[in-house]
């Protein structure tokens, strides 16, 4: 699983350092990552990624990704645990939420904060841009460029901060703008209990 082991590969970095740096580090840390492809929504979760060899009728591997953001925090080598994810939320109920295994810490950690960003709401579908002039293997979903674009500054807000709530703010009504047009608009999510900030002035 690529993504288990880029967490196992971060998280044993941190555990090199020095003990004096350790805890500074791990107090400021913060794991991002980011997921594109097909997905559902399976019976028990919110949304899950399917591997490229999943198939009918219970699309098995997946990774349901509500779930495995917090194990991750669970397992508290990170301070903060931010996941996006841009793929489809379809209803599968007959589907059972993928469950990875989690190596447990070598030493317990401090408190977590997680973030999840799906790119449509529950039982829609998410779109991609589709140009005719373009590399079939370069197009990105519409979540995903408007994600980018507010995490480069774009969703700033009066302060000049990025936070989850100004991110919230302007991806939501730009892509469900975008999709308009689509057989059901997408209405982007962002699930945290704490509003994050973004960027250098985190």
């Amino acid at each position: 699983d690529a993504l288990w082991e880029a967490h196992e590969q971060l998280a044993s970095a941190l555990e090199e350092l020095p003990e004096e740096d350790r805890a500074a580090a791990q107090e400021t840390s913060r794991l991002y990552f980011f997921v594109a492809g097909h997905g559902i929504m399976p019976g028990e979760g919110e949304a899950a990624l399917l591997d490229a060899t999943a198939r009918r009728p219970q699309y098995q591997p997946n990774v349901e990704l509500q779930s495995y953001v917090a194990r991750i925090g669970r397992n508290g080598a990170f301070a903060e645990v931010c996941a996006f994810a841009d793929c489809c939320r379809s209803a599968d109920l007959l589907t059972t939420a993928g469950q990875l295994f989690i190596t447990p810490p070598l030493r317990g950690g401090g408190p977590v904060t997680t973030l999840l960003g799906l790119a449509t709401s529950a039982g829609d579908l998410a779109f991609e841009e589709i140009k005719d002039s373009e590399d079939a293997n370069q197009r990105r979903g519409f979540f995903s460029k408007v994600l980018l674009q507010g995490l480069q500054g774009n969703a700033a807000d009066a302060h000049g901060l990025v936070t989850t709530s100004s991110l919230r703010t302007y991806a939501t009504p730009i892509v469900a703008d975008l999709t308009k047009d689509k057989p059901m608009p997408q209405k982007a999510e962002l699930y945290s209990a704490v509003d994050m900030v973004f960027g250098p002035h985190r």
